[in-house]
């Protein structure tokens, strides 16, 4: 009996050698680290190729625009700002939160098409397309140019075109319309209610004449300037002025006769052979005055009028435009004829010749 337990300890030692040497075949076998003997035992590989590190042992990648310290950035100072997906390397597996919202920012568009209007409704801009401008008789929509008007270009035309009677050669003058169209052009960028004195008179009577002669040009060749439009070419809207349109008549009447001066009726001229003679020079502001009490006098005792003390034979344009001469007619003329006419005498207009003046 005394020797059972040395026989029971040489059994369990011989067991144990068993166990050992089948462990060390599964240490063998096995993939882990030499340390790790039986993945029945509960032990953790200690190894660095294996363990997981913690968030915050993880390197931080940095890029090279960005400094070591970290600055934030407040919303509310920055409305219009919405954070852009980094670029650092690693980035896409970092997840980041933040306790405000940032709104989508509206974009406007720019339109420089002014035919275009842009509403605004939210957080949305919508453009509208507005209808074309359609063009309203008499104005233009055209900005007028702040601009003081030169007279030398037409100047110039009316010594080459125009003789010293007043005949104009309109054949050769249609053959070179181009600066005659330019300074008509320039003109019409002046609004007429910029100027004031010499300067809007001379530029008004400029005006109509260049335009009348425009009209001639433009149907050339024609025999009368009442072959035009129907017979009523100064009703059409040719004269720009600023932004607006007139006729001639409208220009005459509206604009030139409301200056109260009666004397522009022998300066202005209507392309016929009985208007007062168009003058082979422009007016100017320094000679407006000048001229135009020159040429009323020149037109009263020229060949245009037959008058003595007892009887007058004188131009229709005193018929027309009789308001504009005052309370008397014969009153008047005695301003510019030598021999006195009697407040009794006998007045005729004349017929009046509308045959071109050319």
């Amino acid at each position: 009996m005394s020797s059972m337990p040395t026989y029971r300890n040489t059994v369990l030692l011989a067991i144990c050698l068993l166990i050992g040497m089948s462990g060390c075949k599964n240490a063998k076998s096995n993939d882990h680290d030499p340390g790790s003997i039986d993945t029945s035992l509960s032990v953790v590989p200690t190894s660095s190729d294996t363990m997981m590190a913690s968030p915050s042992d993880l390197p931080v990648a940095k890029d090279d625009k960005t400094s070591d310290n970290v600055s934030t950035i407040d919303p509310a100072t920055q409305p219009n700002q919405t954070p852009s997906p980094s670029k650092s390397k690693g980035a896409s597996n970092v997840s980041t939160s933040t306790s405000s919202t940032v709104k989508p920012v509206a974009t406007t568009t720019i339109n420089p098409k002014p035919t275009t209007t842009e509403t605004k409704q939210g957080d949305f801009v919508i453009e509208e397309k507005a209808e074309p401008i359609k063009p309203v008789p008499g104005t233009v929509k055209d900005t007028p140019k702040n601009v003081k008007p030169n007279h030398d270009a037409f100047h110039s035309l009316l010594s080459k075109y125009v003789s010293a009677n007043g005949a104009v050669n309109y054949k050769a003058w249609k053959k070179n319309m181009a600066s005659l169209n330019d300074y008509i052009t320039a003109m019409s960028d002046i609004d007429v209610n910029t100027l004031k004195g010499n300067e809007k008179m001379a530029y008004c009577l400029n005006v109509y004449n260049a335009n009348t002669i425009k009209l001639v040009l433009d149907h050339y060749p024609v025999k009368s300037i009442q072959n035009i439009a129907g017979g009523k070419p100064w009703d059409e809207r040719i004269v720009k002025s600023g932004s607006s349109y007139f006729s001639l008549n409208e220009w005459e009447n509206g604009v030139i006769r409301k200056m109260g001066e009666s004397r522009i009726h022998f300066a202005l001229n209507c392309a016929a052979k009985s208007c007062p003679p168009l003058q082979n020079q422009a007016f100017s502001t320094a000679n407006v005055t000048a001229k135009m009490q020159s040429l009323t006098s020149q037109f009263i005792n020229g060949p245009a009028n037959s008058i003595s003390a007892d009887k007058l034979v004188i131009s229709k344009i005193f018929d027309w435009y009789k308001a504009d001469f005052g309370d008397s007619v014969v009153e008047y003329l005695n301003k510019y004829v030598t021999l006195p006419i009697k407040s009794s005498a006998k007045i005729t207009y004349q017929d009046y010749d509308w045959s071109l003046n050319e």
